[in-house]
This record gives structure tokens, C-alpha cells and sequence, in this order.
């Protein structure tokens, strides 16, 4: 554990006692969606880097996390989360409430050891990236943590599914069944996570039917091929580039009350995300909307792609030095039958 990390085991035993009675953190609040959140984040430049390695410690948990699980993973996506639920013509959504502060130290613990971590080692990392037992909410490891600490509701959660005959997907605290046929599970999805310490938010517990809005972290699924993108993205998405097209870009933004360059980004933004969702609908508004298109699309340059391909190169070096054999790397012990 102490090559991993970087420090020794003394100096590990004291960032984890000075968590414990929460020191070395500093907490502030801040404005989410009209809602205040308290975030938590340390204080010491070296426990900062001891979380980092933790994360590189967990990548290989999270290429053995199950299929459903598609948030706060490399490479999955709100499309991925999506996907599953395409075509199906009901479909059932459950939040639960205060994510990060319904998970201690002993989920974190008991997930460790799930994926095969010894329990002195699993005891000592959830010890590190925890406050006063607590997964803090701005702790970098906290989003990976989370995922690990649901390995025994992700299992009660698939196994639920299996029985009823669903797909599932739990994009971090979001959780969506779906299937062919009308079903209700909130009995179910309450009882599991008040086993496992969690609170659904009945307030916001969706039962949807075809013909109604069928949404899954914000994509339709009511089409038969594919995840699309809703219908008031793309229209208002026209609207914006064919003014642009139409009056040009600082034109747009003056009678928008927003600076040409805001404006330029949050397009680009806009495009660049409903590209890597729906590659066609982009397609056609290059095709229809040329003009406005082109004016506001992030195009990567030559020199930019150079760069992130050196950065990439210099990565893989450093975790190839890194490898020295001093402690074997992490081997999953269990995997999830899909």
C-alpha cells in the first residue's frame, strides 16, 4: 500500500487519524440548481496527493464495476445509461436523496473488500477518503468511493431487476428500470435501500408509460434505435444558428444580451455534446445551417490534438516507471455476470 500511495505507513495512520476528527478539510457552500450544498475538500497539498494515487489505485475497481453502473466511470456515459432502456414502453426513475451522505465508512470497507482488497487495506483507504467516518461531498476519491460502496445494493438492484424481467441502469444516485410490460417496484427500490441505508426521494419517483416523455438522464429512449436527444434541445439549438446565420454572431448575442465569445462556447458547447448523442441530427445542421453552424462549432486544431497525444504518451511513461513490482496490481476477484 505505501508504494502505491506514496507515503509511509506512519505518515498514512496520521492523515487518516486527523480525517477521523475532521481536520485538515475546510467547507463551503455553494449554489447548485438554486439549492446550497456544503462541499468538503483537504487542506493539505499531500493528502491531496494521496488521493490522487487512491484513484489510480481504483481504476482497475472500476473496469470490474457491473455493466449497469454508468456514472462516475471512465468511458460511460448518460448514453450508455441510456441505451439499455431504448424501446421498452414503461419505464420507472428513483433518486436517492443526499447521495454521499447516506454512505459511512463501513460501505466503503465492505465494498473494498468485495473487489478484493485486503481488510487492513480496505480499512486504511476508506479511512482516507472519509471525514469523521463520512463520504464527503468535493473529496476527489468521493465520486469513485460511492461506486464501490454500492457493490451489495447493486447486486439486491440487479437482482431485483432479473426477477421482474428489466433492464436497469444507476447513473450515480439516478436509477432507472424499464420493460415491455407495465410493472411497479417503488415497494421493492424502498426496501433495498433502507437495508442499505439509503432513502429514496419519493418526491421525485417517476412512473412513465409510452405516449408520455420517456426521459433517462435527459436522452428519449422512446424511439426503437436509439438514444436521441429531446426535442426542445434541438429545436431552440436551430433556432439559435439559423439567427446567427441569418444576423450574424454579434448580432445574435447583443439582441441576447449575452458577449459574442459566451455565446461562441455555449454553442459550441451545445454542438459538441449533441454530436458524441446523435452524430446525424449535427450532420443536418451543418447541412441546413451552414453558416451558423460553422461559426460557433469547436473544431480541434492540429496543434491541440499534438498536444493531447504528448499528454497521453507522457501518462503511460510515468505509470510504466511507477510499475516497479514492489506491490502487485490490483486483480479482480469477482465479477459480475451480465
Amino acid at each position: 500500500m505505501e508504494p502505491f500511495l506514496g507515503a509511509t505507513q506512519e505518515q498514512l495512520e496520521y492523515y487518516a487519524d486527523q480525517l477521523d476528527r475532521s481536520r485538515l478539510v475546510e467547507r463551503y457552500m455553494v449554489d447548485r440548481g438554486g439549492k446550497p450544498r456544503e462541499v468538503t475538500r483537504p487542506t493539505s497539498e499531500s493528502l491531496k496527493n494521496i488521493h490522487r494515487r487512491l484513484l489510480a489505485l481504483l481504476t482497475g475497481v472500476s473496469i470490474d464495476l457491473p455493466s449497469h453502473v454508468t456514472g462516475y466511470v471512465r468511458g460511460r456515459s448518460i448514453l450508455l445509461n441510456a441505451a439499455p432502456h431504448v424501446g421498452n414502453r414503461f419505464l420507472q426513475r428513483f433518486d436517492l436523496k443526499s447521495f454521499f451522505d447516506h454512505i459511512d465508512r463501513g460501505a466503503i470497507v465492505g465494498g473494498l473488500r468485495h473487489y478484493g482488497f485486503h481488510e487492513v487495506v480496505a480499512e486504511m483507504l476508506a479511512r482516507l477518503s472519509t471525514v469523521n467516518g463520512k463520504l464527503p461531498t468535493g473529496f476527489a476519491t468521493s465520486p469513485a468511493m460511492a461506486n464501490v460502496a454500492m457493490a451489495s445494493f447493486d447486486a439486491d438492484l440487479v437482482a431485483l431487476a432479473a426477477t421482474r424481467g428489466l433492464s436497469v441502469t444507476r447513473y450515480a444516485d439516478d436509477i432507472t428500470l424499464s420493460g415491455s410490460s407495465p410493472f411497479d417496484v417503488t415497494g421493492d427500490m424502498v426496501g433495498i435501500s433502507e437495508m442499505h441505508g439509503h432513502e429514496i426521494n419519493l418526491e421525485k419517483a417517476r412512473t412513465l408509460k409510452y405516449g408520455q416523455p420517456l426521459y433517462v438522464t435527459g436522452l428519449s429512449t422512446s424511439e426503437a434505435d436509439r438514444p436521441r436527444l429531446p426535442r426542445p434541445f434541438k429545436k431552440r439549438l436551430r433556432q439559435e444558428l439559423y439567427y446567427i446565420g441569418r444576423f450574424g454572431l454579434e448580432s445574435h448575442a447583443q439582441r441576447t444580451g449575452v458577449a459574442p465569445d459566451t455565446l461562441r462556447l455555449r454553442l459550441g458547447g451545445r454542438i459538441a455534446y449533441a454530436e458524441s448523442i446523435e452524430p446525424s441530427f449535427v450532420a443536418g445542421l451543418l447541412e441546413t445551417l451552414p453558416r451558423g453552424a460553422t461559426l460557433v462549432r469547436r473544431v480541434p486544431s492540429v496543434e491541440s490534438e499534438e498536444k493531447r497525444t504528448a499528454s497521453l504518451l507522457r501518462l503511460a511513461a510515468r505509470v510504466t516507471e511507477r510499475n516497479s513490482g514492489r506491490a502487485p496490481a490490483y486483480t479482480p476477484t469477482h465479477t459480475f455476470s451480465e
